[in-house]
């Protein structure tokens, strides 16, 4: 899927990306591309509840400030 494509989307879907070893390079390429997190494999549980969590939250709240009625 190439990400440019996503990212004009009306609502562009919030993409994590996962890797075994996710290093700072890494995360500065997925967020300048559009990406929203970086998960290292194998799962934590804590992790992935954390950055779905975030991710939920931040779609919720641009929804409502982009959905308010005048």
């Amino acid at each position: 899927m190439c990400w440019a494509r996503t990212a004009v989307l009306p609502d562009a879907p919030r993409l994590i990306v996962t890797c075994p070893d996710p290093d700072d390079r890494l995360w500065a390429e997925v967020l300048n591309m559009g990406g929203y997190a970086v998960l290292a494999t194998p799962f934590d549980r804590n992790g992935v509840i954390r950055v779905a969590s975030s991710v939920w939250h931040g779609w919720e709240t641009e929804w409502s400030r982009v959905n308010q009625r005048p």
